[in-house]
């Protein structure tokens, strides 16, 4: 039950928040053909990157590569497939860290392999799609948490402070850190019992100021009792939202900081495939925007505010547009002549650049918000004729972690995500 994963299907409903009513999600297929896909990541350059638990059996598990136009190219194959229960295991998840390489995390429920339960670090640098896909020769390094989690299951990493690893384990029901400077090994936090079941931790968030963790729970599988946590950077946990069941990942939206979590499906018993469901969770109030969705197991979203969502049991991966936001930015749409380009370098330390463009005589903002809506710089606050600008953001003072920047020129309004990496 620890390794069980996730998918999509549409459902049409109306979402109310904050009182206001929102057209219902889009939901469309843009790419197909993988096998058991868990791990979603996405580059700057608009590439998803998918890790395949493969057949069950072999070495079927793999990692993917899909265009923005949908083409879905091997990029690392001859990874490790078993079947320890009733679904495949192996390639769990995909990160990119400071440095552009590629993290991999191979369970270790995989079979006897040495590459099982690891972090493998790949360079995805000469990679050509189409090409030759990479192999275990491409890895450029590798660790385990076996000396701290006998037995270990890695699910999930993300990067925290100090540019730590934090690597959730869904056997330990802990996270390790990963020290980046001498590349020791310990546990961070480690989640009690939720009632008669294991916690079972899974997605994981960084903000620059605390993480968010979802929760699967263990056998039974209770509905209503998985949780999301903040935990905080000492490793203290409170409980952020509860009354959830089967959190496989979370995310937070770049257009209004909105936290979105997706649930495996349900046990009824038996297991219920066609119960998953995509939730947004802000304010403490939680929404339900598409359901009957049938396992899904991992969510990303790009710096437009679009979710991408992989099917554990469809085999293939979802764009959801059309997303709610906030009252702040509800009217969030952008003219012809009117843009907000992503910043770069993005992740940045301490200082990236913003090019924007305005089609008339406006009077121009741009602010710098904290994931919790907190504004912490103004950049621009002026009259600008029509034209193309470049304005510079120096966050030194500030914590790593994701930030917000908003261009809001007359009654136009687009939002982008950028990360500090310190």
């Amino acid at each position: 039950m620890k390794n069980l994963l996730l998918t999509l299907c549409a459902a049409v409903i109306i979402i109310v928040v904050n009182q206001k009513v929102f057209s219902q999600p889009t939901v469309e297929v843009v790419a197909t053909g993988f096998v058991n896909p868990i791990g979603l990541e996405i580059d700057g350059a608009g590439n998803l990157w998918v890790g395949e638990q493969g057949t069950g059996s072999g070495n079927t598990a793999k990692v993917s590569m899909v265009t923005p136009n949908g083409q879905v190219y091997p990029f690392l194959t001859d990874l490790p497939s078993t079947a320890p229960a009733f679904e495949p295991v192996g390639a769990q998840d995909v990160y990119f860290d400071i440095d552009g390489k590629l993290l991999v995390i191979i369970s270790n429920d995989a079979g006897s392999d040495s590459l099982c339960g690891r972090v493998l670090f790949v360079d995805t640098t000469g990679f050509i799609p189409g090409g030759t896909p990479f192999n275990r020769n491409n890895i450029v390094s590798s660790f385990d948490l076996g000396s701290i989690f006998p037995g270990n299951n890695p699910f999930k990493v993300t990067v925290g402070p100090d540019n730590d690893l934090f690597i959730v384990d869904a056997s330990a029901n802990a996270i390790a850190r990963w020290k980046r400077s001498n590349g020791s090994l310990s546990s961070f936090t480690i989640f009690p019992p939720i009632g008669q079941s294991e916690a079972v931790p899974t997605g994981i968030v960084y903000t620059g100021s605390n993480f968010y963790v979802g929760t699967l729970t263990g056998l039974p599988v209770p509905t209503g009792a998985a949780k999301i946590y903040n935990v905080d950077l000492s490793g203290n946990k409170t409980i952020h939202q509860g009354g959830l069941t089967a959190i496989v990942d979370i995310a937070i939206s770049p257009i209004d900081g909105a936290m979105y979590a997706i649930q495996h499906a349900e046990f009824g018993p038996p297991w219920l495939n066609n119960k998953g469901r995509l939730f947004r969770i802000q304010n403490g109030v939680v929404d339900t925007l598409l359901s009957e969705m049938p396992r899904p197991s991992a969510l990303v979203f790009n710096s437009n505010g679009d979710l991408f969502i992989s099917s554990f049991s469809d085999d293939n991966i979802v764009k959801v547009s059309n997303l709610p936001v906030g009252v702040e930015d509800e009217n969030n749409f952008v003219a012809d002549d009117f843009s907000l380009e992503q910043n770069y370098p993005n992740p940045f330390n301490p200082s990236t650049s913003i090019q924007y463009r305005v089609s008339n005589n406006s009077q121009v903002s741009i602010k710098v918000y904290d994931v919790l809506g907190n504004e912490v710089a103004t950049l621009v606050n002026e009259e600008k004729p029509a034209g193309s600008y470049e304005v510079k953001f120096d966050a030194v003072g500030l914590s790593s972690g994701i930030y917000f920047y908003k261009l809001q020129a007359g009654s136009l309004v687009e939002t982008k995500k950028m990360i500090l990496m310190k």
